[in-house]
Parts: structure tokens; C-alpha cells; sequence
């Protein structure tokens, strides 16, 4: 399954020239062009609500700029105006969350000429591309992404957020250094609500559709049940990937892929039993049987002791 086949349902990123526009034209801004603060150097991407470019601030700081796409500023249609709504809440998560450690630090935002963030600019990768060229990475290096994605998604739910489309892309992973989070345009805030005794955070408003990216679906969230255990299922699958070189799940479309998301097991894994079990407790069906990000991050820092693997920074 490759790349683009995986991003059908709520594409946050595109690669240059593959843009989602069913024949909307996209108004490119220029090199040289200053928006806010950030002065533009070109365009590395486009995604389903905004274009993203890089350069830098006007004190010399490499950026990334996110700004929402034009066609989408203005339109009275319901399905236009809850787009925007979602890129200012991402937005606003994005901002919240900027701590320079586990997600880019965040420079400003503005909505003129329309809204937009500027964000650092993050060395490395997106772990898609990384595992183009590495389908499985070092069995080390597998465990510390897995240990620091734990850390950096436990951060957002104490928050009261819910990424809610955790895949490879929306990782920046610069090789056995640091990693960071982003691309917060299909992020939830919640409330909690107790549920068998424990508090689980689900999105404040109901979700009407499903929200997320092919393989990496859960099975609550193909049932528009979206919740904070969905995104440890997705750092369940993306651990799996790595370790393995595939997906949990792939299929011939995207009924097929639910079939089995729903009612099959992953292939277990090749791997030290004591390793695979965890991975294999984030792909449980039941949400209630898997554990939370900090239950999974304090098993894979023992983990990482006893096996001499040091952290990322």
C-alpha cells in the first residue's frame, strides 16, 4: 500500500505537485513574500486544509509556514466553514503545544491576508520517508521512537487533546537524535467522562464521519467513536511498521481494510516476546484492554534500561 493509497480519508499532507484539490486551482505565494513575520522561501507541501512553506522569520530563524487554502476563506458552505473551524483549532492546539521538545515551538499566527502559524522548522524527516529508504529501521532505533511518541501524545492528552490521525507522516524524526509531533488540523479537544471507572477523553463535539488515515484506523474510530485509547492504537500500528516493515493491516480497498480492522489479528511479530506483547496490547479491538501512554511509556523506558538502549533527546 503505498503513501498516497493511505491518505484517502482525511489527508493532512501532501508531497509538492499532489495536492487535494478536485480542480481548485491554489494560489501560490512568492519567494520573497512576507507573511507576518515569515518571510517565504518555497513551497514543501500541501495538505487538506492549507499549503505549507518554508523560510524564515524576519530575526533570521528558519520557520515553517502553515497558512489555510484561499478557495477555502469566505465559502458559506457548511462542509467549507467546518475545514476552516478545524485548522484554527489546530491552530490553537498548535500554539498550546509548542514546547520545543516533543512538538515545534511556536513563532506566531495571524489571519491576513487569511489564517495562518509559523512554526520552527524541524531537522530530519517524516518517518514516511525514512522507512522508503529503511523499511525496517534498527531494532533500537524502533524502540525509541515508539518510547518518545508515548511521551509526546501522553503530553497532549493530559492536555485534554486527542490527536486523532497519529501515521508515519506526522512524525519528524531526525536518525537516533529527536523526534517531534505535528499537523494538529484533526485534533479534539475533549471532555472526560467516566467510563468503567476510569476517565477517558472523547471529542467535545459528536463525530459525524471517520476521522484518521488508512491503515491506521482504529476500530472505535471506524465506528465515529473516536477517543484517547485510538491514538495509542496508532502508535501501536506505527511501532508495529517499523519493527516489521509492514502495516498491522492492508487490504484490497477500504471495506476490506475495515473487515479486517474489525475483526481479524495482526501476524504477530518475530520479535523479543516481552517487546511484541506491548505492541500487540496497543492493537487490542477492545480500547478498554489497551494500555494508556503512560502505562506504555514507562514499559518501554524498562525496556530500553534493561537492553542499554538510550532515549531520543
Amino acid at each position: 500500500m503505498t503513501h498516497l493509497e493511505r491518505s484517502i480519508i482525511c489527508p493532512d499532507y501532501y508531497l509538492v505537485g499532489k495536492s487535494k484539490g478536485g480542480g481548485v486551482r491554489m494560489t501560490e505565494l512568492r519567494k520573497g513574500q512576507q507573511i507576518g513575520n515569515f518571510v517565504v522561501n518555497s513551497n514543501i507541501g500541501y495538505g487538506g486544509y492549507a499549503q505549507v512553506y518554508d523560510g524564515k522569520t524576519l530575526n533570521g530563524r528558519k520557520a515553517v509556514l502553515k497558512i489555510i487554502h484561499e478557495h477555502l476563506v469566505g465559502s458559506n458552505t457548511g462542509g467549507v466553514q467546518n475545514d476552516v473551524q478545524s485548522f484554527v483549532t489546530g491552530r490553537e492546539i498548535a500554539k498550546e503545544l509548542g514546547d520545543g521538545v516533543n512538538f515545534p515551538l511556536f513563532f506566531d499566527s495571524g489571519d491576513q491576508p487569511r489564517p495562518y502559524f509559523i512554526m520552527e522548522l524541524i531537522p530530519g524527516d517524516n518517518l514516511d520517508k525514512v522507512l522508503v529508504c529503511n523499511p525496517k529501521l534498527y531494532f533500537a532505533e524502533a524502540i525509541r521512537i515508539g518510547h518518545r511518541c508515548a511521551e509526546a501524545y501522553g503530553v497532549m492528552h493530559t492536555k485534554g487533546i486527542v490527536h486523532g490521525d497519529i501515521k508515519l507522516d506526522n512524525i519528524v524524526y531526525q536518525r537516533s537524535k529527536s523526534l517531534r509531533v505535528l499537523d494538529f488540523d484533526t485534533a479534539f479537544k475533549c471532555r472526560v467522562v467516566n467510563c468503567g471507572g476510569k476517565g477517558v477523553l472523547v471529542p467535545q463535539d459528536p463525530i459525524i464521519h471517520v476521522v484518521g488515515t488508512s491503515p491506521y484506523f482504529s476500530p472505535e474510530a471506524l465506528n465515529c467513536r473516536l477517543n484517547n485509547y485510538s491514538d495509542v492504537w496508532g502508535v501501536g500500528s506505527i511501532m508495529y511498521e517499523i519493527l516489521s516493515g509492514r502495516a498491522p493491516f492492508s487490504g484490497n480497498d477500504l471495506f476490506d481494510l475495515a473487515r479486517k480492522i474489525l475483526t481479524e489479528e495482526p501476524v504477530r511479530l518475530d520479535i523479543d516476546p516481552i517487546l511484541e506483547e506491548m505492541v500487540m496490547q496497543c492493537l487490542r479491538k477492545d480500547w478498554n484492554y489497551r494500555p494508556d501512554f503512560k502505562t506504555l511509556e514507562i514499559g518501554l523506558a524498562g525496556y530500553m534500561k534493561e537492553k542499554g538502549i538510550m532515549s531520543l533527546s
